[in-house]
């Protein structure tokens, strides 16, 4: 059957056996033109203008073809590199302060992108702090600090000893790979800090009274304090960068540098001042007692260890 001209049905031809029809139609706003050849073979479609459904054709034995004139767009998504560490901060972990690093001082690093994960410090078969936490490692010369604790926006770490004598190093946090621009800190022998109330690992550190109560306005000194402070400097004998503190026969090391504090403005005995059972290196243990004579309430604190003292960092102890 062939129609030619609108309005018209469709001219429909079949050859063959067990084959649908042959369908063509000529004109505007007609159904499909269809033609089949062979038996039993899925369509192909071929389909081409506007406002007709799809022409299908079939040929050959059990192989569709199927050709389309608009093909869908194909998008591609590459994954972007991920930032490289940016460090912002370096601080006295104790005062909080920025300023020139000693052996041995545990710093707080502030950033982006420092670490993959939050970590806690972990010892190694040497009973040191290891020097990576995951993927994150930081690095003064390019040695190797421990670590205490790592996270995206900050790591807690320990200045190496071995830096001692050097007049500036290059601070560098490194993170799966890639890098932090290199930051220079000047070193100095010493560069004392006062733990007012923090955790460092698992050591709560504050300022305690003779009762070993935190020392406050509700619960002030009679007699005398034990605080902890970092940025002594070198130890004798020395001990490993990284090492836990346990007692000797000897005792236990203590700075090179001296150490005294006043209270209140007035000298305050030094009843020792070195490592502490279970304390990691860099932190000092301090016990001093009152000075006679000094006034109740809020007095302040200032520590000195060789030439540098605690004077810009706030540390106000209550007296009773």
């Amino acid at each position: 059957t062939t129609t030619t001209g609108a309005h018209h049905p469709p001219t429909t031809t079949t050859t063959g056996a067990h084959h649908p029809p042959t369908t063509t139609t000529t004109g505007a706003h007609h159904p499909p033109t269809t033609t089949t050849t062979g038996a039993h073979h899925p369509p192909t479609t071929t389909t081409t203008g506007a406002h007709h459904p799809p022409t299908t054709t079939t040929t050959g034995a059990h192989h569709p073809t199927t050709t389309t004139t608009a093909a869908p767009l194909r998008t591609s998504t590459t994954a972007a590199p991920k930032p490289a560490p940016a460090v912002a901060k370096i601080v006295n972990s104790a005062s909080e302060l920025t300023g020139a690093i000693a052996p041995g001082e545990i710093l707080t690093i502030t950033g982006s992108s420092l670490a993959q994960s939050s970590l806690g410090f972990q010892l190694g078969a040497n009973n040191l702090l290891v020097t990576k936490l995951g993927d994150t490692a930081v690095t003064f010369d390019a040695i190797a600090a421990p670590l205490i604790a790592v996270s995206a926006g900050q790591i807690t770490a320990i200045v190496p000893y071995e830096i001692d004598g050097r007049a500036t190093v290059s601070l560098i946090v490194h993170n799966k790979g890639q890098s932090s621009a290199p930051i220079n800190l000047s070193v100095v022998a010493t560069a004392p800090g006062i733990f007012l109330s923090k955790t460092i690992g698992t050591s709560n550190l504050a300022i305690l009274n003779t009762d070993q109560s935190v020392n406050s306005q509700a619960s002030p000194a009679a007699s005398s304090i034990t605080f902890f402070a970092t940025g002594e400097g070198i130890l004798r004998p020395p001990v490993p960068t990284g090492s836990v503190a346990t007692s000797s026969p000897t005792g236990f090391p203590k700075p090179v540098a001296g150490v005294s504090l006043a209270i209140a403005g007035n000298p305050a005995p030094v009843v020792y001042a070195g490592q502490g059972t279970g304390l990691f290196s860099g932190i000092l243990q301090i016990v001093a007692t009152i000075p006679v004579g000094t006034p109740s309430g809020p007095q302040p604190v200032v520590l000195t260890i060789g030439n540098s003292d605690s004077s810009l960092e706030t540390v106000t102890l209550f007296i009773a």
